[in-house]
């Protein structure tokens, strides 16, 4: 049973927009901090720190796949009472909240390590938290375009935002072959800057990267990770489940299914996105039989319900207008016979693994 206090949070947490708060701490909170941000993979990035890292270590992500208490974690989830309590105010935007809760958490756990995750850029997110940790990891993992109505409308632009992060950092870890076009130089870090080879395979790239930072930091271990994220390039049953949702994101999805003969799920939230040369590019890689279009989720805890995002299904209206797709609902899912594709959006992605799995999916969160 979902707790009360739970779900009056989960109301609350959303009712002030744009209000951000600027943190800067008296004293350090931990030793090491690994802060990563980047434009793909960043999740994937910081849960495979996270894995590498001692038990208890606390990381705060986003975004969520199923609830919001994964966002804040340790190597279990929080109970609803706990989790709830972390948030002394809910007078902040919703990112804000969430890294103000962050910051309780550290408080209460006193750990020596901590992941944290950007939310969008760097610069003006507010993870970018001052005097934090005594040693500061950072890790780039991409750039691309994206979010170019706040980060600006080229590759420099964007890490400008992304590298104003690692100013104080002691490490800053990137791809062997990611062209930082003077922006270190900007931020005089090129001295701290350790680079990592990387090849098609993300996910093994992903992993370099994260053991890269955590040698840096001088922590040994011999900890394996688990390359089933949820809602990431994963397969479950006749589904394969991917949150690919840019061009080069479903190439690299779909390296392996070149030709395959499938249904597509898909989905997209955000009216900003170009929707149009995702789904071109993913039926120049699948031969897809039949088309459906799922409007997602609005909903922060699946627990609790499955709202239906109405900006979702009203790109969906669009889409199915302009192309052979049919718009479904959540309860078709299981129907769906033959192997099936699901792309389009990280919460697509996580909404079609909930529906076949349920409670189930929660178990990559809980792990001791």
């Amino acid at each position: 049973m979902i707790n009360q206090d739970y779900k009056n949070l989960l109301k609350d947490i959303t009712k002030n927009a744009s209000n951000h708060p600027v943190l800067s701490l008296e004293r350090p909170l931990v030793d090491n901090l690994f802060h990563i941000t980047g434009s793909k993979g960043k999740t994937t990035t910081a849960n495979y720190v996270h894995q590498l890292l001692p038990k208890q270590t606390p990381i705060f992500s986003s975004p969520h796949c199923f609830s919001l208490k994964e966002r804040i974690r340790d190597y279990n989830l929080l109970s609803d009472t706990d989790f709830t309590q972390l948030f002394t105010t809910t007078d902040y935007s919703f990112f804000g909240n969430l890294t103000h809760a962050f910051i309780n958490f550290l408080q209460r756990q006193t750990p020596k390590n901590a992941v944290i995750e950007v939310g969008i850029g760097g610069l003006m997110d507010t993870t970018f938290i001052k005097n934090i940790s005594q040693q500061k990891i950072g890790i780039l993992t991409s750039v691309e375009l994206e979010h170019q109505d706040l980060l600006g409308n080229n590759l420099q632009d964007i890490l400008f935002h992304k590298l104003a992060i690692f100013q104080n950092a002691d490490h800053v870890i990137v791809p062997q072959n990611l062209d930082l076009l003077g922006m270190d130089r900007f931020y005089q870090i090129q001295d701290k800057i350790k680079r990592v080879k990387i090849d098609d395979d993300w996910q093994r790239s992903n992993e370099r990267l994260a053991r890269r930072a955590v040698f840096e930091a001088g922590i040994q271990t011999y900890n394996k990770v688990s390359q089933q994220f949820p809602g990431r390039n994963i397969q479950i049953d006749n589904f394969f489940i991917d949150c690919a949702h840019t061009v080069e994101s479903v190439k690299k999805s779909l390296i392996n299914l070149n030709g395959k003969k499938c249904k597509l799920i898909f989905s997209q939230t955000r009216k900003t996105r170009d929707w149009r040369s995702v789904l071109r590019q993913i039926y120049q890689i699948l031969n897809i039989q039949e088309a459906y279009y799922l409007p997602t989720s609005s909903s922060l805890d699946y627990r609790d319900n499955l709202l239906i995002s109405e900006t979702s299904k009203e790109i969906g209206n669009q889409i199915c207008q302009e192309v052979d797709m049919k718009m479904i609902q959540n309860s078709e899912i299981k129907n769906i016979q033959g192997d099936v594709v699901v792309l389009g959006s990280t919460h697509l992605a996580c909404l079609v693994q909930w529906l076949i799995q349920g409670e189930k999916a929660l178990d990559f969160f809980n792990r001791m």
